[in-house]
């Protein structure tokens, strides 16, 4: 997953999608076919969350299949199959 942090980081003191990608590691050790996550651009400026969104990507080409919520699908264009949840106003991505 390649978190380029120093070895004894907090993750509390992990930048937002640093938090994210750990989540993401820590889900994926014991090899599930499936990853959910929440809220993946909360505090996110665009920039950073199109960088988030192709290294999700990236992850998902190695056959684990992604479902991720957010509040904006535009930072994922090109990276992700969107789909959008009116009754409820958020977006979901795949």
């Amino acid at each position: 997953m390649d978190l380029d942090v120093a070895p004894r980081t907090l993750a509390a003191d992990l930048a937002p999608e640093q938090a994210v990608l750990l989540g993401a590691a820590l889900a994926l050790v014991g090899g599930p076919g499936l990853l959910l996550l929440d809220d993946v651009d909360e505090g996110l400026p665009f920039e950073r969350q199109r960088r988030l969104w192709r290294r999700l990507h990236a992850l998902a080409g190695s056959g684990v299949t992604i479902v991720a919520a957010c509040h904006d699908a535009a930072p994922a264009e090109g990276s992700a199959q969107v789909v959008r949840l009116s009754e409820f106003r958020k977006e979901a991505l795949l």
